[in-house]
């Protein structure tokens, strides 16, 4: 099970909306690939903690999938990172106000919920 909420969060991750001035908007996916091609020509350009630490988290975060039995540490680790570019729009969409940027965070955080909840466990001390 954790697996399957791991999957729905990346996901869920993946259709962020970000959308800024007029006429411009894009979708986390598409910003990682625009990220992805930059980085190939010119790395430094998108040396960033705001590009960066969610690329890091989501790529930490897919390892989870593949991995016998998701580690709680790597999970919540990849998660923190996804979160920050996602309550930085949440953020953006409270205050702009946007519902579509305040729509595509909601799935997000849905399953974040489910995800801590199914790798919570007590401590024993």
């Amino acid at each position: 099970m954790k697996r399957i909420w791991n999957i729905l969060l990346l996901l869920s991750f993946l259709f962020g909306y970000l959308q800024w001035g007029k006429d411009q908007h894009l979708f986390l996916f598409q910003a990682i690939g625009e990220l992805y091609t930059k980085a190939k020509l010119h790395p430094m350009s998108v040396l960033h903690p705001l590009t960066l630490l969610p690329f890091i988290g989501m790529l930490l975060f897919l390892s989870t999938i593949f991995q016998k039995t998701p580690s709680r540490i790597i999970t919540f680790a990849g998660a923190i990172g996804m979160s920050s570019i996602m309550l930085m729009i949440l953020l953006i969409g409270i205050l702009g106000p946007n519902f579509k940027m305040l729509l595509s965070v909601l799935p997000f955080f849905t399953f974040l919920f489910f995800v801590v909840k199914t790798n919570w466990r007590k401590l024993d001390i």
